[in-house]
């Protein structure tokens, strides 16, 4: 547990902590900037977040350290963090000194260690980061009680409350699943649109390609009849020669184009740089006779050494495209000549020969397409399968974890309540989350809820403790409140952190329990968590 936390800038310097109820006192009046939420944060960021040291606090202290004790059986372990080096930790001795650097990373595995969490999937700020609701943190909306941060996933909140309950586990291989069969489909569609793969758009195309391919298989057949039954006899692996050289050659040619069209776009160019570029002096001092003529003449020396060298570079370039050109032609040769060594045909027959291999070409294109169609809709059908497993899985898991919270929060609203009121419902879905009262929403129906809420997954979960602000607290009626602060005063294993202000409204025993679990109290005047208010000195430098 949090044993005590020490900073030098603190008006009381050293703040000592027990287990299960601490109470930060604000004063009766509901003071504000005292210094209550920072005192939450700075708790906060001793157990590894990062808000505090991002907060308006340094602006008007200056960097600082922040030093802290856990206890964890019989042994004390010191650390300090420094706000001008946040992403560092320091272990130190019980006098804060003889720093050892860790990393903040290390330091947040440590903590899972401190607390028995042996999870490997989640890490520390996953289990506390949610249940740490205090004003300057984007988690303390009402009705969204499983949203660390406004922009977090539905996707990411429903897995960490999966893994905070220790049933990710049960989960990780159907999710991983899921996650491979998306991404085996996603990456055969990108090659389908890069034109990587052939694919028909329906059955309907392959309905129709496989009757045409019909066709052409019994076409082949008839052209290998016609040509084997001719005097000149080609065997099966002459055919296969013969196509493989067809489609090098097909290949050659291509790339032949591609240069001869490189070749003469260069050629155009340097036709274009030929032209007259040069500016008419005579011409132009017709029409401006006070033109400086000197300055025109250093720019048309400036463009005929501009156009020169851009005709040189492009000279190069013409150069290099003819030779790959021959090179390539001498390519086209060798092919041609392998060709006419395999066969030795009269002209009808190498029409015949020509149109067996485009047959035969023809219908491997099918083939294929038609077997990557069917791979298609197989990886598709894949993708449904893994998808409709894994949120089968994870619909039964968050039942389970649905019913236990819902038992859990009968059993705490009715303290709060009484046996007469409406309790509020979590329902979990693989698609969607609510938590509410039937017929009663009201705002402060709602933070006692999600009061309840937190307490459940406190009571049911490895969570090691929770922090509450008066942001939340303030909302609700005073009689809730006092029910919700002997429910925080039974907590005697984990621990509990509030604000709590205006205390002399409740009752005698909520007045009693504040002041026993009271472990700083706050007031304007000198008494603030720094000694100092930045409003009201903000307000005394403009008087």
């Amino acid at each position: 547990m949090l044993k005590e936390i020490f900073c030098s800038k603190f008006k009381q310097p050293k703040i000592e902590f027990h287990k299960g109820l601490n109470v930060i006192l604000g004063d009766n009046n509901g003071s504000n900037s005292i210094g209550k939420s920072t005192m939450l944060l700075i708790i906060d960021y001793v157990f590894g977040g990062d808000t505090y040291a991002k907060s308006d606090v340094i602006d008007h202290i200056g960097q600082h350290e922040i030093c802290f004790c856990f206890e964890f059986g019989e042994v004390n372990s010191y650390y300090k963090r420094k706000t001008a080096q946040s992403k560092t930790v320091f272990v130190t001795d019980a006098h804060y000194e003889n720093e050892k650097e860790i990393s903040l990373d290390d330091y947040k595995k440590l903590l899972l260690q401190f607390y028995n969490i042996d999870d490997e999937n989640i890490s520390f700020r996953n289990i506390v980061g949610l249940y740490s609701r205090i004003y300057g943190k984007d988690n303390c909306n009402e009705k969204f009680v499983l949203s660390a941060y406004s922009k977090q996933s539905f996707d990411d909140s429903i897995s960490c409350l999966i893994k905070i309950f220790g049933k990710y586990p049960e989960i990780q291989n159907r999710k991983e699943a899921k996650k491979n069969s998306e991404e085996r489909y996603k990456t055969f569609c990108a090659a389908v649109k890069m034109d990587f793969i052939k694919v028909y758009s329906t059955k309907k195309d392959v309905d129709e390609a496989e009757k045409t391919l019909l066709l052409e298989k019994n076409d082949c057949l008839a052209l290998e009849h016609q040509l084997l039954t001719d005097t000149s006899v080609l065997t099966p692996v002459q055919l296969q020669t013969i196509s493989d050289l067809k489609d090098e050659m097909a290949r050659v040619l291509a790339l032949k184009f591609s240069h001869r069209s490189k070749l003469g776009k260069l050629q155009v160019n340097i036709g274009k740089l030929k032209k007259k570029v040069a500016i008419d002096i005579e011409r132009l001092q017709i029409y401006f006779p006070s033109i400086n003529i000197n300055e025109i003449e250093k720019i048309n020396e400036f463009h005929e050494g501009l156009v020169n060298e851009l005709n040189k570079t492009i000279l190069k370039q013409i150069t290099k495209e003819k030779e790959i050109l021959e090179s390539i032609e001498k390519e086209e040769e060798v092919i041609r000549n392998k060709i006419d060594s395999v066969i030795s045909l009269n002209q009808a027959n190498k029409v015949v020969l020509d149109k067996l291999i485009e047959l035969r070409k023809s219908v491997d294109n099918k083939e294929k397409a038609i077997a990557d169609y069917k791979r298609r809709e197989d990886l598709k059908a894949e993708k449904k399968d893994a998808k409709d497993m894994f949120e089968k899985t994870q619909n039964l898991i968050l039942a389970d974890i649905q019913n236990k919270l819902n038992n859990e929060i009968s059993i705490l609203n009715e303290k709060v309540e009484g046996k007469e009121k409406q309790v509020p419902l979590c329902s979990l879905s693989s698609k969607s989350y609510t938590y509410l009262c039937p017929d009663d929403s009201g705002t402060g129906t709602n933070f006692k809820n999600l009061v309840l809420f937190d307490l459940a997954i406190l009571a049911l979960t490895m969570l090691p403790f929770v922090m509450h602000d008066t942001l939340l607290l303030k909302n609700i009626e005073k009689k809730r409140m006092d029910a919700i602060m002997k429910l925080y005063s039974q907590e005697k294993k984990k621990q509990i952190f509030i604000s709590f202000d205006e205390l002399a409204d409740y009752s005698p025993t909520t007045q009693k329990i504040a002041e026993e679990y009271k472990v700083l109290i706050l007031s304007p005047g000198g008494n603030e968590l720094f000694g100092i208010s930045w409003s009201k000195k903000i307000t005394e430098k403009h008087n």
